[in-house]
């Protein structure tokens, strides 16, 4: 016998008895501030290789109180922020928490097998260099002793064959100068800007931050190394092959009244091992972006319009765009010849394997003379995106605008 249509008919029935029962509406409660404060965020920290393993961070808005705002730009003021750190399984979506509760900890890094993630971990009001196994679950014991403070702004670098980690430390004293250089200028009573001092308060201040000791620690061993002294650094970064230690010195001879926190900064680079530095770039009178392929070993930037390229090993940089200076200078009473309008690029990124840039430019605008007035085009010029030959120079656009 054919049960559907009395199924049919009952559900049918059913949904008719429901629809004249009244129900009370149910107005969405308003949205209040203290909601807001429990509002969970997660944030990625970072990625295993291929792709399979996520540590993120959940923290809500009142896990960021209370902070002691009278101590705003203090380069010893770390800020607690306890957050949930977790491991997601991006196949299977479970997750793993790497604490029974909230910690304060920074810049997770996975190791180049995706076996170990590394933390800085705020503990006693220091940060702590701490490992957690992702296999085992759990926090791995290291050999690792430090005699210096761990800074607050340091990167946390594995080498490639993740026996060792690069991070920075601060020199004994900095905290107690530090401390002071602060308070001169944000307690006292009476404060005194004399542009006769190279720099003004604020800018000693906010230098004081950039002063690190770059370190490189065997986990096996506990052995740590000092690649240099205490230097104000802007960046830095080690190469693929954990052989050299690339970063730009701060040289900012005083503040820039032109330039809010204008700095100059120098490209060096050293042993991994330790050493004298040597100088890859000098300063430039404007600042100047670098772009960095994956390998860490070479990189690009824009000057003028042109794109130069240089790898660590090279003397000087080499111009990929544009026409190189003349030679000669015209002789005295000829002629200036008339300025060409030159085609402006700048540079998005290096390929995968460093072969290849990415560069965008603005299409020069037409010639005119007073014989043939150039027909003004509406609106910006196309943009243009190119790829060029990190070789050999040769370009080929890929897209216009």
């Amino acid at each position: 016998m054919n049960q559907k249509p009395k199924f049919a008919a009952v559900f049918a029935m059913a949904m008719l008895a429901l629809a004249a029962v009244s129900l009370p509406a149910q107005a969405p409660a308003p949205f209040t501030i203290e909601d807001y404060f429990k509002v969970v965020s997660l944030r990625v920290e970072d990625w295993t290789r291929d792709g399979r393993w996520v540590a993120a961070s959940l923290s809500r808005a009142e896990d960021r109180i209370p902070a002691d705002n009278t101590r705003s730009g203090d380069p010893t003021y770390v800020l607690v922020q306890p957050a949930d750190l977790i491991v997601l399984d991006t196949e299977s979506g479970a997750q793993v928490r790497v604490f029974p509760g909230k910690e304060t900890y920074r810049s997770p890094a996975w190791s180049p097998d995706g076996k170990k993630l590394a933390l800085f971990l705020f503990r006693d009001g220091v940060f702590r260099l701490a490992i957690w196994n992702r296999e085992a679950r759990k926090m791995e014991k290291i050999a690792v002793a430090l005699s210096k403070p761990i800074a607050s702004n340091s990167p946390l670098v594995w080498t490639e064959d993740g026996a060792r980690l690069l991070f920075s430390v601060r020199a004994a004293g900095w905290k107690e100068k530090s401390a002071a250089t602060f308070a001169a200028a944000a307690t006292d009573s009476v404060r005194v800007f004399d542009t006769d001092k190279p720099f003004l308060p604020w800018d000693e201040v906010s230098r004081r931050g950039q002063l690190q000791i770059p370190t490189i620690a065997d986990l096996a061993s506990g052995k740590v190394v000092e690649i240099l002294p205490e230097t104000p650094l802007h960046s830095s970064r080690l190469t693929a092959d954990s052989h050299s230690f690339v970063f730009e010195r701060d040289v900012t001879e005083k503040t820039d009244y032109d330039v809010i926190r204008g700095t100059k900064s120098r490209l060096e680079v050293v042993p991994a091992s330790g050493g004298a530095p040597r100088v890859i770039l000098k300063p430039a009178d404007t600042p100047r972006s670098l772009t960095w392929a994956k390998t860490n070993d070479r990189f690009a930037y824009t000057e003028k319009g042109d794109v130069f390229i240089m790898h660590l090993s090279d003397k000087e940089p080499r111009r990929l765009t544009g026409e190189k200076d003349p030679a000669e200078k015209p002789a005295a009473g000829a002629d200036k010849p008339e300025p060409k309008k030159k085609q402006t690029f700048g540079v998005s990124r290096f390929s995968p394997d460093g072969k290849l840039l990415l560069c965008t430019s603005a299409r020069p605008r037409p010639e005119e003379s007073k014989e043939k007035p150039a027909a003004k085009p509406a609106g910006v010029p196309p943009r243009q995106y190119w790829l060029i030959n990190a070789e050999t120079g040769v370009r080929e656009m890929i897209y216009e605008f």
